[in-house]
């Protein structure tokens, strides 16, 4: 059985393009896969993100402890 994408909740992905709140183009890479990503707060390429949720093919994230 296929992983169901609602458990990668918790883990990280590493910022591959700024994350502006409420802009487009914030990036993420997950696993090696580059997905779309947004954030409450500014996040900078090259920061470590916790996944808070996936919607289609965009991860919400934030800035992991």
């Amino acid at each position: 059985e296929a992983q169901k994408f609602d458990d990668i909740r918790g883990e990280k992905a590493v910022v591959t393009a700024d994350i502006v709140p409420g802009g487009l183009g914030g990036r993420v890479e997950f696993h090696g896969t580059a997905w779309n990503a947004e954030s409450d707060a500014p996040i900078a390429h090259g920061t470590v993100v916790e996944i808070v949720e996936r919607n289609n093919l965009t991860l919400k994230v934030k800035p992991s402890l």
